[in-house]
Protein backbone atom coordinates (compact mmCIF):
# COMPACT_ATOMS: atom_id res chain seq x y z
CA UNK A 1 0.00 0.00 0.00
CA UNK A 2 1.16 3.58 -0.91
CA UNK A 3 1.37 5.83 1.59
CA UNK A 4 -0.77 9.32 0.44
CA UNK A 5 0.77 11.95 -1.32
CA UNK A 6 1.16 13.19 -4.68
CA UNK A 7 1.68 10.60 -7.43
CA UNK A 8 5.06 9.50 -8.59
CA UNK A 9 5.59 9.39 -12.16
CA UNK A 10 9.00 8.24 -13.91
CA UNK A 11 9.16 9.62 -17.21
CA UNK A 12 10.54 7.77 -20.13
CA UNK A 13 11.42 9.67 -22.79
CA UNK A 14 14.70 10.42 -25.32
CA UNK A 15 13.78 13.54 -26.69
CA UNK A 16 15.30 15.69 -23.43
CA UNK A 17 13.34 18.95 -23.87
CA UNK A 18 10.51 16.84 -23.84
CA UNK A 19 11.52 15.14 -21.04
CA UNK A 20 12.04 18.20 -19.25
CA UNK A 21 8.85 20.13 -20.41
CA UNK A 22 6.89 16.93 -19.56
CA UNK A 23 8.85 17.26 -15.55
CA UNK A 24 8.21 20.89 -15.34
CA UNK A 25 4.34 20.62 -16.44
CA UNK A 26 3.45 17.48 -14.27
CA UNK A 27 5.63 19.19 -11.20
CA UNK A 28 4.05 22.33 -11.66
CA UNK A 29 0.33 20.55 -11.08
CA UNK A 30 1.57 18.85 -8.19
CA UNK A 31 2.99 14.93 -9.34
CA UNK A 32 6.64 13.77 -7.76
CA UNK A 33 8.90 13.52 -10.90
CA UNK A 34 11.08 10.21 -10.09
CA UNK A 35 12.79 10.69 -12.34
CA UNK A 36 13.98 10.89 -16.24
CA UNK A 37 15.17 8.26 -18.88
CA UNK A 38 15.92 8.17 -21.75
CA UNK A 39 16.33 4.62 -22.42
CA UNK A 40 15.37 1.32 -21.68
CA UNK A 41 17.85 0.24 -19.34
CA UNK A 42 18.24 3.31 -17.74
CA UNK A 43 14.24 3.25 -17.20
CA UNK A 44 14.73 -0.10 -15.77
CA UNK A 45 16.59 0.68 -13.43
CA UNK A 46 15.43 4.49 -12.26
CA UNK A 47 12.23 2.05 -11.70
CA UNK A 48 13.74 -0.35 -9.64
CA UNK A 49 15.38 2.29 -7.25
CA UNK A 50 12.51 4.67 -7.10
CA UNK A 51 9.36 2.37 -7.75
CA UNK A 52 7.10 4.87 -9.22
CA UNK A 53 3.45 4.68 -9.33
CA UNK A 54 2.54 5.46 -12.60
CA UNK A 55 5.40 5.03 -15.63
CA UNK A 56 5.08 7.53 -18.95
CA UNK A 57 6.50 5.42 -21.29
CA UNK A 58 7.45 6.77 -24.68
CA UNK A 59 7.70 3.94 -27.32
CA UNK A 60 10.39 4.83 -29.59
CA UNK A 61 13.85 5.29 -27.22
CA UNK A 62 17.33 5.89 -27.49
CA UNK A 63 19.53 2.65 -27.15
CA UNK A 64 18.82 -1.11 -28.04
CA UNK A 65 15.55 -1.51 -26.20
CA UNK A 66 12.22 0.48 -27.08
CA UNK A 67 9.37 1.51 -24.69
CA UNK A 68 7.09 -1.98 -25.16
CA UNK A 69 10.13 -3.79 -24.25
CA UNK A 70 11.00 -1.84 -21.39
CA UNK A 71 7.69 -1.91 -19.67
CA UNK A 72 7.97 -5.55 -20.23
CA UNK A 73 10.79 -5.85 -17.81
CA UNK A 74 9.57 -3.34 -15.18
CA UNK A 75 6.22 -5.34 -15.22
CA UNK A 76 7.77 -8.34 -14.69
CA UNK A 77 8.93 -7.38 -11.23
CA UNK A 78 6.22 -4.89 -10.01
CA UNK A 79 3.11 -4.24 -11.81
CA UNK A 80 3.36 -0.76 -12.16
CA UNK A 81 0.63 0.51 -14.40
CA UNK A 82 1.74 2.69 -17.36
CA UNK A 83 0.60 5.37 -20.12
CA UNK A 84 2.35 5.02 -23.60
CA UNK A 85 3.55 7.53 -25.79
CA UNK A 86 4.03 7.98 -29.55
CA UNK A 87 4.80 10.27 -32.72
CA UNK A 88 3.79 7.10 -34.68
CA UNK A 89 0.17 5.46 -33.95
CA UNK A 90 0.72 2.39 -36.49
CA UNK A 91 -1.53 -0.79 -36.01
CA UNK A 92 1.28 -3.15 -34.94
CA UNK A 93 2.59 -0.44 -32.20
CA UNK A 94 -1.00 -0.27 -31.24
CA UNK A 95 -1.59 -4.08 -31.08
CA UNK A 96 1.93 -4.47 -28.85
CA UNK A 97 0.73 -1.64 -26.71
CA UNK A 98 -2.54 -2.63 -26.08
CA UNK A 99 -1.29 -6.32 -24.82
CA UNK A 100 0.02 -4.23 -21.53
CA UNK A 101 -3.37 -2.78 -20.70
CA UNK A 102 -2.15 0.52 -20.61
CA UNK A 103 -4.20 3.73 -19.00
CA UNK A 104 -3.78 5.65 -22.01
CA UNK A 105 -2.17 5.70 -25.50
CA UNK A 106 -1.35 9.47 -26.15
CA UNK A 107 -0.35 10.53 -29.34
CA UNK A 108 2.76 13.35 -29.17
CA UNK A 109 2.64 16.39 -29.28
CA UNK A 110 0.68 14.87 -25.57
CA UNK A 111 -1.68 17.85 -24.43
CA UNK A 112 -0.79 18.66 -20.89
CA UNK A 113 -4.35 18.82 -19.97
CA UNK A 114 -5.93 15.76 -21.47
CA UNK A 115 -2.81 13.96 -19.37
CA UNK A 116 -3.48 15.19 -16.17
CA UNK A 117 -7.29 14.25 -16.57
CA UNK A 118 -6.20 10.58 -17.22
CA UNK A 119 -4.17 10.50 -14.14
CA UNK A 120 -6.87 11.90 -12.42
CA UNK A 121 -9.17 9.57 -13.32
CA UNK A 122 -7.37 6.60 -13.29
CA UNK A 123 -5.60 7.86 -9.72
CA UNK A 124 -8.42 9.73 -8.33
CA UNK A 125 -6.62 12.41 -5.40
CA UNK A 126 -7.32 11.86 -2.13
CA UNK A 127 -9.99 13.27 -0.80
Amino acid sequence: MTMPGPLKILIIEDEVFIGLSLEAELSRAGYDITGIAATGDEAIKKAAETVPDILLMDIHLAGDMDGLEAAKTIRENRDIPVIFMSGYADEIIQVRADSFNPIAFLIKPVKMQQLIQILNDAFPPLR
